[in-house]
Parts: C-alpha cells; structure tokens; sequence
C-alpha cells in the first residue's frame, strides 16, 4: 500500500485523507489485536498450566476473536479526526446503507464499529484504490510504472536471498528481425537462465467479479504479453548461442552470453 504514497494529492481530493491516514488506522487495529491477545494470554495462564495449541485456537474461537469491536477512541494517536471519520465513512456500512459489505467491511453499529477481518480490509482498500486511479489514465500509468519498478525490487531482493551468486540484470535490449525487443529481468546462476517479465497493471473490479470480456483483457495485458515477451527473448538466446545484451536503466552496459545452447531456460512472469 506505500506504492499509493506518491499519489497524495488523489486521495485527499477523491476521499480526504490520505495513505498514511489509511495505514495509521489499520496500525491501529493490529495494535488493539496485540492488546487483546495478550489480555487473552494472561487469562489462559491463571486457567492453564501450559497453554497448548489446542486450548489457544479453542479460546480464539469462543471469543470470536477475530471480530473486532471498536469505537473512534480506539485511535487516540490520530491527531488528523476528520482523516480518521473519513477512512470510517470510505469502508464502513450499517443496516440503513445499501452498500456491499465485501467492499465495506466494518460493521458500523450507532457508536460501535466491527470489523470481522484486518486481511479483508487491506485486500478491499488495495482492490478499491487502484479501481478508483485506473478511472484516471495518466495516474493508471503512473502508478503501473511505479508498481513495475516496486516488483522489480521486491523480485531482486527474492532471488538474492535464494540464490546468492546469482548475477541479476535490469532492462534488457537487443534486436532481432530488424525491431528493438527487451526484457525486464535476466538472472544467470550456475547454467541456468531465468528471463523475469514484469506486469505492474492491476486485475479489474470487474474482472475479479467474473466478467469474461474483462478477465480475458487481463489475462491478455498481465500474463499472456509476459509469456511472448519472455518466449521471444528464448527464443532469441537459443537462435544465437552467442548473444551481446545492452542492460541496465541509465547507462547501459555490454552483457555478452556465450554457449547460451548449453543454458537451462526457464520463464516467469509476475504481476
């Protein structure tokens, strides 16, 4: 939810208040979870001598602790309170309101508030921020360039932690049949080739409702241009056998592959 973070300006203009209010507020949350299950801990330790796994899920359970009550005074560290009732008017619903609650998910009861789950608020708030930005074109590029370089990051410091002598390269270009190609990510390790394509574009409303026109163009615009981008480029080094790349992102440098015949390839698309 950073990702949103340069779009400030968006947020307070659409829903007044901004992304850090949003993450202030769930912060909150967790905080209160923390509190209640140490409370709860302390509870089981005057009943139990030790508190086995079982005993713990029996209790959460009991106590349907995954519902969680709260009021505004749970979040007395927000100084900003309109940020605060806004983020409450953006995801809460009541019995008067016709709103879905998959898309609302607290529960707001006169002064009390009830969320049934912190995971379901984040997935919602991700899903509904980039539907409302993807109604814009110039911020929907915006933030698709921003979330390509964000999973770019995250895919580099995951093949770093696994493969620790591996050689990561940003940016890929080349040329073949007279028109300039490139790829997002290539990682050499051992004899093994790994072509990375990177899509930053989010799956529609409308797509994860089960609209087959629109789940197809996602499929179309996140994954299948990923396979031919990534099956050219194979294509390209198995042709070749002896390839010169130009990589990276300001000042590209010369990466030269020799013997890529005797590489094992292998694709992966990410979005």
């Amino acid at each position: 939810l950073n990702l949103f973070d340069p779009m400030s300006g968006f947020f307070v203009e659409n829903y007044e208040f901004k992304i850090k209010d949003f993450l202030h507020f769930t912060k909150c949350i967790q905080v209160e979870y923390s509190v209640r299950m140490q409370e709860l801990k302390k509870v089981l330790n005057s009943k139990y001598k030790e508190i086995s796994q079982e005993i713990l899920v029996e209790n959460l359970l009991e106590l349907d602790f995954c519902m969680l009550n709260f009021n505004e005074e749970t979040f007395v560290e927000i100084k900003d309170k309109n940020a605060l009732k806004n983020v409450l008017k953006k995801f809460a619903t009541n019995e008067d309101e016709e709103k879905r609650f998959e898309d609302n998910p607290i529960y707001k009861i006169n002064d009390t508030y009830i969320l049934t789950s912190i995971v379901t608020l984040m997935y919602r708030a991700k899903s509904i921020f980039e539907m409302d930005i993807h109604k814009d074109k110039r911020l929907s590029n915006e933030y698709a360039s921003k979330k390509g370089k964000y999973l770019e990051i995250f895919t580099e410091n995951v093949i770093r932690r696994i493969l620790k002598d591996a050689e990561i390269f940003y940016n890929i270009e080349y040329r073949e049949n007279k028109q300039d190609r490139e790829c997002d990510l290539l990682v050499i390790y051992d004899q093994i080739i790994l072509i990375i394509e990177i899509k930053g574009r989010a799956f529609k409303d409308i797509s994860k409702k089960g609209s087959k026109k629109y789940l197809q163009q996602d499929l179309n615009d996140n994954i299948y241009k990923a396979y031919e981008q990534a099956t050219r480029m194979e294509e390209y080094l198995k042709k070749k056998k002896n390839v010169t790349l130009r990589c990276g992102e300001k000042e590209k440098v010369v990466l030269n592959i020799q013997n890529t015949d005797k590489f094992r390839i292998f694709k992966i698309g990410i979005t």
